[in-house]
């Protein structure tokens, strides 16, 4: 069982079934009337059908796994605190996957521009809820976790604790009862906030249901700075200015740091200065091969990079798939499509499989390795190229970074980078 909070907000006693419904009902509404507002004010990465149909899809996953309310609950402090002048980055983690969190402003990432599949954030195959990671402006994320506790009850909202039995501000519980009827309750000793003596895991083997707000300092330099340009009578519209200035690219070429802790390493600086990012794509992939995982794999992508005519590819749609990272398979979401196009796995049997070869050996990939072979082969491959594909993205799978995050990352080093290049003063 799952005690998922309700967004709607009622006095009358209607039954859990009629929530649900109506919850469901107001999700479709409001993302198909986004999504049109959106496709509208901007130039669409393909057909409007194609959107169309995404949408569908991920509103019926949602709808089946009776998590509308989650997406309605999240967009709604997101909104808020828009709307009170609090920054919000643009998503982390496999969130920005979603085309329904981007129509609700949750992301600032279009899944569909950057092949981002659904299932890499919600597979219907697997049990657990969705969970947006959403970052906030560092100096102001109290008042959003307050916003939240006042619009669904101090007695519904606890900070949930790490293993250590320490409390998590950014990480919360929000219960569809009073938490006491659910979980052991105690005050935060730092600020009286109540939270659960459960960790994270143990909320989601619970039932209950995380949120999660989380305090990003390079959103406070970037709001700091576009306030300082604002009072000259500047106003940066950070969806306006585009993502190809060359002004920053040349100062991230040089090792700008990005003011994100966890890419701010001598790795991240090596990343950029071997790789030279004069596009978006270089930079998402320099922020993928700073992790440890991958750290050996960025002389290869620079010199394939500088090299695009020396790529190549065991299969068309692999072309296609690994185009921007230059016949390299750097991200989860390639695994997927690889999969899906190739092999004929769905997009949530994609992510299984490579959910199962994250951690496998080769007693245990014999498996998987017969089914993959044999979809490959109907796909025309023969069955030792397909053999040899299943073997890279086999090896793929145990270090492979999360493109979503890397995009949502890499939007956020950028924006920093543009201000230090074009309104110094103001950093």
């Amino acid at each position: 069982m799952t005690y998922m909070p309700n967004f709607i907000q009622s006095a009358l006693d209607f039954s859990g079934d009629y929530y649900v419904n109506l919850e469901a009902e107001l999700l479709r509404q409001r993302s198909r009337a986004n999504m049109s507002r959106i496709l509208l004010e901007r130039e669409p990465a393909t057909s409007v059908s194609v959107y169309n149909a995404r949408l569908d899809a991920e509103l019926q996953i949602i709808d089946d796994k009776k998590c509308s309310s989650y997406f309605l609950i999240v967009a709604d402090y997101v909104r808020w605190a828009e709307n009170n002048g609090i920054a919000v980055g643009p998503g982390r983690g496999s969130g920005p996957c979603s085309l329904v969190g981007f129509v609700l402003g949750i992301t600032k990432v279009d899944p569909i521009k950057y092949d981002l599949p659904f299932e890499r954030f919600v597979n219907p195959e697997r049990n657990p809820v969705p969970d947006f990671d959403i970052d906030f402006c560092e100096e102001r994320c109290g008042e959003v976790v307050t916003y939240i506790q006042s619009r669904y009850g101090s007695n519904h909202v606890a900070q949930i604790s790490s293993d250590d039995g320490t409390p998590l501000p950014s990480r919360l519980v929000i219960g569809d009862r009073p938490l006491t009827e659910l979980a052991p309750l105690y005050s935060n000793p730092a600020s009286g906030f109540p939270a659960t003596r459960m960790t994270i895991a143990q909320v989601a083997n619970a039932g209950l249901v995380q949120f999660n707000v989380i305090p990003q300092n390079v959103l406070t330099s970037i709001q700091q700075a576009t306030q300082t340009l604002e009072q000259s009578g500047i106003t940066i519209n950070f969806e306006n200015i585009g993502l190809n200035d060359e002004a920053t690219y040349h100062l991230l070429c040089r090792g700008a740091v990005s003011n994100i802790g966890v890419f701010d390493s001598a790795q991240y600086q090596s990343a950029l200065a071997t790789i030279k990012p004069d596009k978006f794509e270089h930079l998402c992939a320099a922020i993928a091969l700073s992790h440890p995982l991958l750290k050996d794999r960025v002389e290869a992508y620079a010199e394939s990079r500088h090299s695009p005519d020396s790529t190549k590819a065991i299969h068309p749609a692999v072309t296609h798939i690994t185009a921007e990272s230059y016949g390299h398979i750097l991200y989860q979401e390639q695994i997927i499509l690889i999969a899906e196009k190739i092999a004929g796995y769905s997009l949530a049997e994609a992510d299984t499989l490579r959910r199962a070869l994250k951690a496998s050996t080769p007693e245990t990939d014999s498996p998987h390795k017969k089914r993959f072979v044999e979809g490959a082969q109907e796909s025309g491959l023969s069955r030792t190229k397909a053999t040899e594909l299943f073997e890279q993205v086999a090896l793929a799978c145990g270090c492979s970074f999360n493109k979503s995050h890397a995009v949502a990352s890499a939007m956020m080093a950028y924006q920093l980078a543009w201000l230090k290049a074009n309104a110094t003063a103001a950093v």
